[in-house]
C-alpha cells in the first residue's frame, strides 16, 4: 500500500548526488594580496626589525613597510 501511494513521487524523482565533483573555476589558490613578503622581510631586516624567514609577516611590520614606501 505504501509503495503504491509513493509510486507517483518515486517515478518523478531524480537521484541526488552521485555525480563527479567539478573543480572550481580557475582552480588553485587565490592570488596573493598586499606587498611581496620577501620585500617586506628584506626591508624589515635592513631596519633592524626581527622577522622570521618563514610564515606570516606580522601585520604591524607590513603596516610600517607600507608607510615607509608611501613616503
Amino acid at each position: 500500500m505504501l509503495r503504491a501511494a509513493l509510486a507517483r513521487y518515486v517515478d518523478a524523482a531524480r537521484r541526488a548526488g552521485g555525480g563527479a565533483l567539478r573543480p572550481a573555476p580557475g582552480g588553485g589558490r587565490a592570488p596573493a594580496r598586499g606587498p611581496n613578503t620577501t620585500e617586506v622581510r628584506e626591508w624589515a631586516k635592513a631596519q633592524g626589525i626581527d622577522v622570521t624567514d618563514r610564515g606570516r609577516v606580522p601585520a604591524e611590520v607590513v603596516a610600517r613597510f607600507k608607510a615607509a614606501i608611501a613616503k
